[in-house]
């Protein structure tokens, strides 16, 4: 994967969701990932949302399975955890996994919507 994006060649685009404006890049999610790796993101949190209705709440046990079946390394996700928006919620601090789990579009046979969120970035890769 030898796909090197800068800042400067990233471009937004305002995207009118569920009745929000968002800000969106117009790069694919894993590459959005590997740009924020290149700039100092050292964690990763993925959102998942169902595409229509809701997640259902899973046992932890029936959720590791069905993460297992996608992923080839689970033991290096950090946290799990179902939030109030009814999404779930995956951190991890490595880079594959994070493309991995970024490119799973299906979460026990319900398609998801996908979003990712990455920490530790340094104030210059806010800035331009």
């Amino acid at each position: 994967m030898s796909t090197a994006h800068t800042l400067q060649n990233i471009e937004m685009e305002d995207w009118a969701s569920h009745s929000k404006n968002l800000f969106r890049s117009k790069l694919a999610l894993h590459n959005q990932i590997i740009c924020a790796a290149q700039n100092g993101a050292h964690k990763f949190n993925i959102f998942f949302q169902a595409s229509s209705g809701n997640l259902p709440q899973l046992y932890p046990k029936q959720l590791k399975d069905n993460l297992t079946v996608k992923l080839r390394n689970v033991k290096l996700i950090d946290h799990i955890q179902f939030t109030r928006q009814n999404r779930l919620l995956i951190s991890t601090e490595h880079l594959e996994t994070a493309i991995e789990i970024s490119n799973i579009k299906a979460i026990i046979g319900i398609p998801t919507l996908c979003s990712v969120i990455s920490e530790q970035i340094t104030s210059r890769f806010l800035l331009r």
